[in-house]
């Protein structure tokens, strides 16, 4: 193995075992190795203290590597469809049937066929594409696209009590987002397994997730269509590796209570979705989809969602690694603090220390630096935070700020 190297991509190639020679490549930030047969992964791996990136989904790893989970800058995971996850499901089905959510009485199981049972199934006979299929986004898994769902009423209920999904379905017509797959293995995981995070975590009703109807037999993902949503970044490029690019448009249209907005129903969702055990993964500006308001008319407001959850998985959040989960994304998190408070600057920048509104940008962008530092922390082992932690030192921010 080169030691220079950044990246290092073996997705699907039926590798056993990794040398430990892994342990020369101090300069490695992506390491991608979902769809092998890995067993374990070498201690030589804790050498690797750059690696931010980590795909380990569809493996064969009997027992969470912890070196790796220790690593000082590891932010973004993938490890579903791993032994050590699946036999520690049952703890996990535990935690999840005793969690309300805030807006249900119905108690919330990680099994595939309870989330079905909340959620349609629609036939894909059912499902016209006029413009043949508009293409709304396309990633590592599959393409997401634009259908009509022709006879909505056969799944509508007449009941004064619809389900979920039915009532979604009413409320916003036959217009919907289909996600259709490539293929039964990616770099981030199996669309299995998104399927069935995506569904769990839909019946959270958090406002900062785009709701699921409910899926295809085929397997598709059918979705709330959103209009008028946009990426906050573009994806990493060759240069940045682990890092997204910004362009000049997202300094133009962020502003403070914008940035307030998105920082806030992120971390509530993030709070939500590991007090269940669930870890996105690849939780990127990328993946943030966002509503830019101009005014304050009803159908013009600021709004932020968070996106594709290819790379996510269930853990045990009570296990002897459930913290470092929790940890590595809050390292995610904090590198999102970070890039929204240099816009931030960037746009005090160019509007010139003689307007007032700079002076307040700059100010803003250095509190949310502190927020930065604790989430980026190295010594989480020593002082473990938690989402919980950092929504109420965000909130205190916010609050000195208004």
């Amino acid at each position: 193995l080169a030691s220079p190297m950044r990246w290092l991509i073996l997705t699907d190639n039926l590798l056993e075992s990794i040398p430990s020679t892994i342990g020369r490549c101090t300069q490695l930030q992506k390491l991608m190795l979902s769809g092998n047969r890995l067993r374990d992964i070498p201690d030589e791996i804790s050498m690797c203290t750059n690696l931010e990136l980590v795909r380990l989904a569809a493996n064969q790893l009997q027992h969470p590597p912890m070196k790796l989970l220790q690593l000082p800058n590891l932010a973004w995971i993938a490890f579903s469809g791993n032994p050590f996850l699946l036999s520690d499901r049952d703890n996990t089905e535990s935690t999840l049937s005793q969690t309300k959510n805030d807006r249900s009485t119905e108690t919330l199981s990680m099994t595939k066929s309870s989330s079905a049972n909340k959620l349609l199934v629609i036939d894909d006979d059912n499902l016209d594409d006029p413009n043949n299929g508009e293409l709304l986004g396309k990633g590592a898994s599959g393409v997401t696209r634009k259908f009509i769902i022709t006879n909505p009423n056969k799944f509508i209920s007449s009941s004064s009590s619809p389900s979920y999904s039915q009532s979604l379905l009413k409320e916003h017509h036959t217009h919907v987002a289909v996600k259709e797959y490539a293929s039964e293995m990616t770099s981030d995981g199996s669309p299995e397994e998104e399927r069935r995070v995506s569904m769990e975590a839909s019946l959270l009703h958090c406002d900062a997730l785009v709701p699921i109807i409910g899926q295809t037999k085929k397997g598709s993902l059918v979705m709330q269509l959103l209009s008028n949503y946009h990426a906050l970044a573009n994806p990493p490029s060759m240069k940045s590796c682990s890092r997204d690019v910004y362009d000049h448009n997202a300094v133009h249209k962020l502003h403070i209570p914008l940035a307030k907005h998105i920082l806030l129903n992120l971390v509530n969702v993030l709070t939500k979705l590991h007090g269940i055990g669930i870890c996105h993964g690849d939780f990127y500006g990328h993946n943030i989809l966002v509503h830019y308001g101009t005014s304050q008319e009803e159908d013009d407001f600021d709004d932020v969602k968070l996106t594709d959850f290819g790379a996510a998985f269930f853990y045990p959040k009570d296990s002897d690694y459930g913290s470092f989960i929790e940890q590595i994304e809050i390292r995610a998190f904090g590198h999102l603090v970070e890039e929204i408070s240099a816009l931030l600057k960037k746009k005090s920048c160019e509007l010139g220390s003689q307007n007032q509104y700079s002076t307040v940008l700059t100010t803003f962008a250095n509190r949310l630096m502190n927020l930065v530092n604790m989430c980026l922390a190295h010594n989480f082992h020593d002082n473990p935070i938690t989402f919980s932690n950092v929504s109420t030192s965000l909130k205190s921010i916010i609050d000195i700020t208004n």
